[in-house]
């Protein structure tokens, strides 16, 4: 006999609707574009209606936000990991290079969709301050993480490790670029490759 399957909560159904409701946004973004996306495709391909999403979300522009923030959440807590191990240099370079090269190379949506934030950002002054203080709380937590485990090795970098996250952001999204523009003949080995002459690179100034 199976069992009755157990009742969501009021927080979890709350919960579940604003995942599903950030899984269609992504879709729709990823396929008409920030400016044409519209509330209601985003409810209509979710199921729900439109009280559903004010309940939680304020805007579209709230809701590319919250894309954001989980979506930069869960990039940082994989690189603050890595960055933290005791594994090689040539190790870390490829694990980071790993976690970019999924979403830049493997998640075609999510290229479509940083192409949509970029091109939003250039037109919108509002969003793009808010997409930058993500980058910035992003590249400050990576930067902390580095500190720390140069602190934690009896090393100290030549370059202030705000500039070296940056530098490597930088490299990742000029990747992300190539990517799009490039499709398949652009290689997740090009992002390694660039990381490993980077990161030595920084090893042999600080020696």
């Amino acid at each position: 006999m199976n069992a009755t399957p157990r009742r969501l909560t009021r927080k979890e159904r709350q919960a579940q609707t604003r995942e599903e409701l950030l899984i269609s946004g992504a879709r729709v973004i990823a396929e008409r574009g920030l400016a044409q996306a519209t509330i209601d495709e985003v409810v209509e391909q979710a199921g729900y209606t439109k009280g559903a999403f004010y309940a939680n979300f304020q805007s579209k522009d709230d809701l590319f936000l919250a894309m954001l923030d989980e979506h930069f959440a869960a990039k940082t807590k994989q690189l603050e990991a890595i960055i933290s191990s005791d594994v090689s240099d040539e190790e870390k370079a490829r694990l980071v290079a790993g976690v970019f090269s999924e979403e830049i190379l493997g998640d075609k949506q999510w290229q479509r969709l940083m192409l949509a934030f970029s091109t939003h950002a250039a037109q919108d002054e509002e969003f793009r301050r808010e997409l930058q203080k993500r980058h910035r709380e992003m590249r400050s937590r990576l930067a902390a993480a580095m500190q720390e485990q140069a602190r934690a090795m009896g090393e100290a970098w030549p370059i202030p490790y705000e500039q070296i996250a940056q530098m490597a952001s930088a490299m990742t999204h000029g990747s992300a670029l190539e990517g799009l523009i490039a499709g398949e003949e652009a290689s997740d080995q090009l992002l390694t490759t660039m990381l490993m002459i980077f990161f030595t690179g920084l090893r042999t100034l600080a020696s």
